[in-house]
């Protein structure tokens, strides 16, 4: 695994990164590779950003709320917040969660840009100050699935009103104390303990990776908050994924709740994310179902998943954000999940005599060759194998992935 993430860290030529993979009855898996910055190495110690993986904690504590009888997921929002323009009170908490709201992004607005790249880094935004910067309803609440951060604002906002507690106290209470997360940390209500891994993006269009540490502070936590201020190490997140989707933290009840996707076809998204929750992500990884959590910020992406036929669960964050689109950002995280999922899974295969049989592959010359502008590439499988075909130039840099997926014997 150690090799498989040196390798796939070169080929996606992120600055650094730190994963955790966790497997039933041979334990845990912890491994970095790559700079933090200057000469300062990424260790498995690290504190790293989660971004929108907060989500899967907020998601939890309201589904916690409903299996405890202080809330119901059909709640409307009128029955514990106040009137706020520009937001349907009829919307439910459900829709908050399955992103089925209508609201307007908040982190789209201008009011965001200027608060959290052009504002006073020690000001504490309150949530009611970000609501007032969105605009009106994009469609009726329920009628379709757009991601909207605005909707984890206002989650937020209806545990603390439930609870009468602070989000750092019930996170802290009823996830990250009984699971002993002591490495998961809610930046901005908690101090961070531990050395942070130093972020870095292209997030403003220059051509070059720019450090990003002046972004993270008072007002980037508060901004972020429910949404997405939990740090975490590679291990404490992967023992998370864990914890929630092998059904260790709600009720058969409401993970099943949290578990019911509604599929994604969208441009905006990599192929590989398929499905929606309550607060969870359904993916495609080597051909594998898993459910997790992903998050995008400039200078940090995360990804936590579980799959739950084999009770795998890995977890991967990078110190680099580059790119315009989601594919882009998201593209390292995935890939070198899947190269370290891969390399579990061809040792199990090797190690399997009844399956060596795979080994007997056939891979033909492409044809016609030399080509313009089109050549076909044939292969033999002589049983059903996982297959994975991608194009490197001659440079040795991977150009594309043509396949990732099981397939067929033939």
């Amino acid at each position: 695994m150690q090799d498989a993430l040196d390798n796939e860290r070169n080929v996606q030529n992120v600055k650094g990164v730190s994963a955790a993979v966790i497997i039933p009855d041979q334990g845990t898996w912890t491994g970095a590779s790559g700079i933090s910055h200057s000469n300062v190495n990424i260790s498995s110690d690290m504190l790293f950003g989660l971004a929108s993986v907060t989500k899967n904690y907020t998601a939890a504590i309201i589904l916690k709320l409903a299996e405890q009888g202080i809330l119901s997921l059909d709640d409307s929002l009128h029955s514990w917040l106040p009137t706020f323009n520009n937001i349907d009170s009829t919307i439910t908490i459900r829709q908050l969660l399955n992103m089925k709201s209508g609201i307007d992004d908040y982190q789209g607005t201008q009011g965001f840009i200027n608060a959290s790249y052009n504002g006073n880094p020690t000001r504490y935004w309150t949530p009611e100050e970000i609501l007032s910067w969105i605009g009106p309803m994009n469609f009726p609440p329920g009628s379709q699935l757009v991601y909207c951060n605005t909707n984890y604002i206002l989650l937020g906002m209806i545990i603390k009103v439930a609870t009468g507690s602070t989000m750092s106290t019930e996170f802290r209470n009823q996830l990250l104390n009984p699971l002993q997360l002591n490495n998961t940390y809610f930046a901005g209500e908690e101090t961070l303990l531990g050395t942070i891994a130093q972020p870095w993006s292209d997030h403003t269009g220059t051509t070059s990776l720019v450090d990003y540490s002046f972004l993270y502070n008072t007002a980037t936590f508060s901004l972020g908050w429910t949404v997405g201020a939990m740090y975490s190490t590679a291990e404490d997140l992967a023992r998370w994924g864990k914890a929630l989707f092998g059904g260790s933290v709600l009720t058969a009840a409401y993970q099943d709740q949290m578990l019911t996707f509604t599929d994604i076809s969208s441009t905006l998204w990599p192929s590989e994310w398929i499905g929606y929750g309550l607060g969870a992500w359904q993916y495609d990884i080597i051909g594998k179902e898993f459910w997790g959590g992903l998050g995008l910020n400039p200078g940090y992406i995360a990804i936590v998943a579980y799959q739950p036929v084999d009770s795998i669960t890995i977890a991967v964050i990078v110190n680099e954000r580059r790119g315009s689109t989601y594919n882009s950002w998201a593209r390292p995280v995935h890939d070198i999940s899947a190269a370290l999922l891969s390399s579990y899974y061809d040792w199990v295969t090797d190690m399997n005599e009844e399956n060596h049989q795979e080994e007997n592959f056939v891979l033909y010359q492409n044809y016609p060759n030399p080509f313009n502008p089109k050549t076909v590439i044939s292969w033999q499988l002589p049983v059903s194998s996982y297959v994975e075909l991608s194009i490197y130039n001659l440079l040795g840099q991977k150009v594309a992935t043509l396949v990732s997926a099981k397939q067929l014997a033939g």
